[in-house]
């Protein structure tokens, strides 16, 4: 694995988490994985939750733009990680057309878990895509379902909602004048702590 293109994405990507989601170029946030398989996290992410058993996903577009052909991306089973900046999807078997899937947890609106009659709880969310997340550009709001055979939807729900709460706290500290965004101490006016250069 090439560590120093590692650190490169890992730099951009914290550079471009402290900006407002409209400000963002979201040009880089692709899944890097180790020779073992399992995600290489940036720089002060932390992985707050990994499925156990099958997860299913679907991405379907709920507008279709013109002149574009269909968006549907499925896999039957995978794994799907949590963590304190992305929701990330690894497929069981990756295809060509099919690695992983990733965004940042904030772009993730109006997640729900919802459960059918018969079958297994899932959860739904609008989804604005990024980059190398492995949606095309085309499609500015996706429609991603995560369906959990085995198990597990609420510990996933869970994390998802604190991740996102630690996240837009975080955000708001940082925007607030003195205020250390990790640890929400006063700081010396002028001067940014350690953990928001």
């Amino acid at each position: 694995m090439d560590y120093g293109l590692h650190e490169q994405h890992a730099s951009y990507i914290l550079s471009q988490s402290s900006l407002d989601e409209e400000e963002t170029n979201l040009d880089a946030s692709w899944v890097m994985l180790s020779r073992s398989g399992e995600i290489e996290p940036l720089p002060h992410e932390s992985i707050l939750f990994k499925t156990r058993g099958r997860v299913a996903l679907s991405i379907t577009a709920p507008n279709q733009p013109p002149d574009t052909a269909p968006l549907s991306i499925k896999s039957e089973s995978g794994t799907a990680y949590i963590t304190n900046q992305r929701l990330i999807y690894l497929p069981a078997a990756p295809t060509e057309q099919f690695k992983s899937f990733s965004t940042k947890i904030l772009g993730c609106q109006d997640g729900r878990m919802r459960s059918s009659w018969v079958g297994p709880w899932y959860w739904e969310a609008s989804v604005r895509p990024v980059p190398d997340g492995n949606i095309p550009p085309e499609f500015p709001r996706v429609t991603l379902k995560l369906t959990f055979k085995d198990g597990g939807s609420s510990e996933f729900e869970s994390k998802s909602l604190k991740s996102k709460l630690v996240f837009t706290t975080r955000r708001r500290l940082r925007k607030t004048p003195g205020i250390h965004s990790s640890t929400g101490a006063k700081s010396p006016p002028g001067r940014l702590s350690e953990h928001d250069r």
